[in-house]
């Protein structure tokens, strides 16, 4: 059996402890992913492990940078359209002035021929170039008003979202009892902020092709053809993912918890036989409100370790600052003594785990023919197979399943007796 070290700082293990301790089933949910991690021949899928390069939620702030920068890059190619439409009416002025001055003198009929071609040529490019220009400052006009309603539309839903999702969980916290409404507005509001998101990127896939379409088509070639042509000034170039934090190559994230208590691990595989665990999110509000920091720290902690700086020299010993586990066995030992047995039947089950994407995907349905067979909008879909099933309603969860050809039961492993739930 292939069996990787674990390597832990000795925070994360007081964390662990202290859990193993509080929340039995979430430690045991730790445990096992953590386990499956030591013990698979491979890296488990989606279902257990994610790149979070591709699951970055930005923010409102972030998402409304990227559309200013968006505009100003559309403000650089207007000024080349304007600036193109200009130089154009210089040319036809130049031109006109010769064929005047030919005219009020002896000339040659031939180079007045000539001349005259030359300012029919150059009237009409004129035209092409006030034409585009004209175009081109109403396409950035429609773009500028769809980008403040885009950026007003998700800062508010993100604003809704965030109220009653934290009313939702005050309930919680309170021990109130649910009056049946929270979760559903908490849930609608979501996807009012998904579909919201959805309109931004949109515009921000948009800003970069409108640029090109200003710029290429201002140069006096593209004039002359009608075609576009590659322009001789260089646009600005596009910036990556907004809100993207930099992230060290290799670092991956577990969902520890995902039906629970939302527990994540950020690791990496380094050295290539070891698990290396960088920091702990736990609980829905520290994902929502601390992923992107935390990403950022884990990715500076791990160019720490690759560089050799870490532990630090400082420390009385290693033990002062980190754990490291063989193998399981002796992860197992240290903190599951008395249920290793029940974290390693776990471990195989969450080891198989698939994610709904995964599973509509084997089936070949698109996210569109899901949405029709279910009547849940593509929005909610999108985000409930972005966020997991944890967020999804039951009714969502089992419509799903049944469109894809199956069935869904809620199962109760009560200490070996497993019971169906309804």
């Amino acid at each position: 059996m292939v069996s990787r070290k674990l390597r832990i700082s000795a925070e994360i293990g007081e964390w662990l402890t202290d859990l193993c301790a509080d929340d039995v089933a979430a430690a045991s949910e730790v445990g096992a992913a953590l386990v499956a991690l030591m013990d698979a021949p491979d890296l488990p899928g989606p279902g257990l492990v994610t790149d979070p390069a591709l699951h970055l939620a930005p923010t409102p702030a972030q998402q409304a940078a990227a559309l200013e920068s968006a505009q100003q890059s559309l403000q650089w190619a207007l000024r080349l359209a304007r600036t193109a439409a200009s130089e154009a009416a210089a040319d036809v002025r130049r031109a006109a002035h010769d064929v005047r001055e030919l005219e009020l003198q002896p000339h040659d009929h031939a180079e007045l021929a000539a001349r005259r071609r030359r300012l029919a040529g150059a009237r009409l490019l004129e035209q092409k170039a006030a034409g585009h220009s004209q175009r081109s400052e109403r396409d950035v006009d429609a773009f500028r008003a769809r980008a403040e309603a885009a950026r007003a539309r998700y800062e508010a839903a993100v604003a809704a979202r965030d109220l009653h999702a934290d009313m939702a969980a005050g309930q919680a916290g309170a021990g109130m009892a649910d009056d049946g409404n929270a979760e559903a507005r908490a849930a609608a509001t979501e996807g009012i902020a998904r579909a919201a998101l959805h309109h931004v990127q949109v515009l921000l896939a948009e800003g970069p092709r409108l640029v090109r379409r200003i710029s290429d088509g201002t140069s006096m070639t593209a004039l002359a053809t009608d075609e576009p042509a590659q322009s001789a000034a260089e646009a600005p170039a596009d910036s990556a993912e907004p809100g993207t934090p930099s992230l060290a190559h290799g670092l991956l994230e577990l969902r520890a918890d995902p039906l629970g208590g939302d527990i994540r691990l950020l690791f990496a595989i380094e050295p290539a036989d070891t698990v290396t665990v960088l920091a702990v999110l736990e609980g829905e509000g520290a994902v929502r409100v601390h992923r992107d920091k935390a990403l950022g720290l884990a990715s500076d902690l791990l160019a720490e370790i690759r560089s050799g700086e870490w532990p630090p020299a400082l420390a009385t010993s290693n033990a002062d600052t980190e754990l490291v586990f063989e193998d399981s066995a002796a992860f197992l030992d240290r903190f599951f003594a008395g249920s290793a047995d029940g974290v390693r039947r776990r471990t195989a089950s969450r080891a198989r785990a698939l994610t709904l994407t995964e599973l509509r995907e084997q089936r070949g349905v698109s996210l569109a023919d899901l949405s029709e067979a279910t009547g849940i909008t593509q929005e909610r879909l999108s985000f409930i197979e972005d966020e997991g099933l944890r967020i999804a309603q039951v009714r969502e969860a089992v419509a799903c399943i049944r469109a894809l050809g199956g069935h869904l039961d809620l199962i109760a492993d009560l200490g070996g007796q497993t019971r169906v739930l309804f």
